[in-house]
């Protein structure tokens, strides 16, 4: 009894609206972004706080970008580099951003969608570039970005789900993979072998 009768109904309420529109919200940002950026005066001070580029990474050549740092984007960050190749990645989390500059790799902080973000990554010298995002939208929108910026550079794109494989590549990815079509793809190679090793 913490909570009056009319309390708990106002934060069910407003729990209710915030889970039904979050959705819509993440989808409609990019463009709100980029709306809000073409605002005389709002443009510039948005564009200065999207981006963070290290001073290592203002050097970057044939390098690999990967946006996204959650644990698709660490393994694949961690994999290239002890590949011999140069990677700067791009994060949303400042903490991760700074994690990672203090640990010698460049980073750069800010919207993947960001036109500003995109170019500190120097994505216009970049010999790939891999999208490891979460959400559709933002993906497909940073697509877009990265292709304006260059228009030739192999991008691999993470995909949600099978039906977002053909928008991906319309938006211009090289490559698109799915986690759950691609781990299935490897449980069926393994389930083959194991049936070869019991003949």
């Amino acid at each position: 009894n913490v909570f009056s009768q009319q309390t708990y109904n106002l934060i069910l309420a407003a729990s209710l609206i915030t889970i039904v529109l979050t959705p819509q919200a993440l989808a409609l940002a990019p463009l709100t972004g980029r709306g809000l950026r073409r605002v005389p005066g709002l443009g510039a001070l948005l564009a200065e706080g999207t981006a963070h580029e290290t001073r290592v990474g203002a050097a970057l050549r044939a390098h690999a970008v990967v946006f996204g740092y959650g644990r698709v984007g660490r393994h694949l960050c961690t994999s290239l580099r002890d590949a011999g190749m140069p990677v700067i990645v791009v994060d949303a989390n400042l903490a991760i951003v700074r994690e990672l500059t203090l640990g010698g790799i460049p980073a750069v902080y800010g919207d993947a969608t960001s036109a500003t973000v995109v170019s500190a990554a120097r994505v216009h010298k970049a010999r790939l570039v891999v999208l490891a995002l979460p959400e559709f939208a933002a993906t497909r929108a940073a697509i877009q970005t990265i292709r304006r910026n260059n228009p030739q550079v192999p991008i691999i794109a993470r995909g949600q789900d099978e039906a977002n494989e053909a928008a991906l590549l319309d938006a211009g990815a090289n490559v698109v993979v799915v986690p759950e079509l691609a781990g299935a793809a490897t449980l069926l190679d393994r389930a083959m072998d194991a049936l070869e090793l019991v003949r």
